[in-house]
């Protein structure tokens, strides 16, 4: 099911909200619009970078640039990727290059001055049309040759309830922040097993309070209270998932970490502790829930793993008692992410 901030509605129609939304529909749905096997996608060459590399069943190599607007200038994009794999021909061990190099743009609109490079370009270059029509409570994507002629027909799998007659303007519910292109990509390609617990927990914190920010890089994605400029203090952090590289064969472990209130110090003569929020390493927290284990980091750094005292979940849950009075009859890591968001929120509010 796409996200709900994929597509909109204006007065002429649905459309992608961004060109990488366009390219994400068409790279997964590639089979089914052109027949093709994807390759690879934003493909660096000879400082170019394609949209998309597929491959034909015999072998030939398809390059695609897509446009989610009219655009002048594709023509001159297509021409210049074709030299660049012409000249280098990687994929040599699927690629067929004694077959000519297939060249296909696809934009809502062509510009007249399209079809006039098109024209008087030596190579022979495809353009496609394609549009999102809406059929009753249901998105159809389709792609039209240069002759009008329907190529194909793929059904958008968009959520029924957002789809209504008038234009989408703000939705009345509040609509979680996209994950960022870069690390949504490390987790499709590092984490396949991961990703579905990642979201769960992503979506409740992001759903805890709206002043909850998510910040995140290829490697790194924050949640917090966020200054004006888009920066998260470390004293407002609230969680941190980090992509961590074990070995060189690009096999990858996601780690999470949570702020957590800890005792000032251990003292088991006393009955009472005082807290403090500290960096905590939240250990297994992939398997079941089971066997977590917290780890006290030394440093914040994303890259950190050095700690100096941890606990299993249910000591931890003890202490948490003696400094709080509250108690968790449940062991699980949804408690300690009640517990980290409780905590962020009273540093928040303390700091109004």
């Amino acid at each position: 099911m796409l996200h709900l901030d994929t597509l909109f509605k204006t007065d002429e129609g649905w459309k992608f909200s961004t060109e990488a939304d366009l390219e994400d529909f068409v790279w997964r749905n590639i089979g089914k619009i052109l027949g093709l096997t994807p390759l690879k996608r934003q493909y660096s060459i000879q400082n170019d970078c394609c949209d998309i590399i597929a491959i034909a069943e015999s072998g030939q190599l398809v390059i695609i640039e897509l446009k989610n607007v009219e655009d002048r200038y594709v023509v001159q994009q297509l021409t210049r990727y074709y030299h660049s794999l012409f000249a280098e021909k990687p994929f040599g061990d699927l690629v067929k290059y004694n077959q000519p190099i297939r060249l296909i743009a696809i934009t809502p609109n062509f510009h007249r001055h399209n079809h006039i490079d098109q024209a008087y370009n030596k190579l022979l270059i495809e353009f496609f049309q394609f549009e999102i029509k809406q059929i009753e409570k249901g998105l159809i994507f389709n792609l039209k040759n240069q002759d009008e002629e329907e190529i194909s027909s793929v059904i958008i799998p968009y959520s029924q309830e957002n789809i209504v007659d008038e234009i989408i303007s703000t939705p009345k519910l509040r609509v979680l922040p996209r994950i960022s292109r870069a690390f949504e990509k490390s987790l499709d390609e590092r984490h396949p097993e991961e990703k579905e617990i990642f979201l769960r927990i992503r979506k409740k914190i992001l759903e805890f309070d709206e002043r909850m920010a998510e910040v995140s890089t290829k490697v790194v994605a924050r949640y917090g209270h966020a200054n004006k400029n888009g920066d998260i203090p470390l004293t407002r952090l609230c969680a941190e998932f980090y992509s961590r590289s074990i070995n060189k064969d690009a096999f990858y472990d996601l780690i999470l970490s949570l702020w957590l209130p800890i005792p000032s110090r251990r003292d088991i003569n006393k009955s009472v502790y005082q807290g403090k929020t500290q960096k905590i390493l939240i250990r297994k927290f992939n398997e079941q829930d089971l066997n977590i284990s917290l780890s006290i980091l030394i440093n914040p750094n994303p890259k950190s793993e050095r700690y100096y005292d941890s606990y299993s979940l249910s000591q931890y849950l003890k202490i948490y008692k003696l400094m709080t009075g509250k108690e968790f009859v449940d062991q699980s890591l949804d408690v300690l992410i009640e517990i980290a968001l409780d905590d962020w929120q009273t540093r928040c509010n303390d700091k109004k």
